[in-house]
């Protein structure tokens, strides 16, 4: 990426986390990924903001059923978070779940920027509202 996407990089991250959408998104390189990671990420990227998706349906929604575990180590090798938002993924108890590779500080962190985009949350629970079911997007 030379130093032209690497600016529009910075401003589309900066106008996701104001809520904004970025008009114009760098491409992002992904083809040092295995085929794999690159289906779970385009799946994340499906997930709207407001919304929260389980490590299940990613997994079933790129036809990997009980794939759940490598759909975590997918999104753990994010190149491009929040570009692809893969905190907006969760356990299917819909507790937090680590963020970039940690419980701790990672998932404080995870659930900060899914409140700041809207996610509702019950206690430590993200309330069922606000769970988008990958491959059923055209019953909403």
């Amino acid at each position: 990426m030379g130093d032209g996407s690497a600016r529009l990089a910075i401003e589309a991250m900066l106008k996701r986390i104001r809520g904004l959408s970025p008009e114009e998104a760098p491409p992002l390189d992904l083809s040092r990924l295995s085929g794999f990671s690159r289906r779970v990420l385009e799946a994340a990227s499906r997930i709207p903001r407001g919304y929260v998706s389980t490590y299940r349906d990613v997994a079933s929604s790129i036809g990997c059923v009980g794939g759940w575990r490598a759909v975590g180590a997918a999104l753990r090798g994010n190149p491009w978070p929040l570009l692809i938002p893969c905190h907006r993924v969760v356990r299917s108890d819909l507790t937090i779940g680590g963020y970039m590779g940690s419980d701790g500080e990672g998932a404080s962190l995870k659930r900060r920027l899914l409140e700041m985009e809207g996610v509702k949350f019950k206690g430590e629970r993200v309330s069922p509202e606000s769970l988008w079911r990958l491959g059923f997007e055209a019953d909403r």
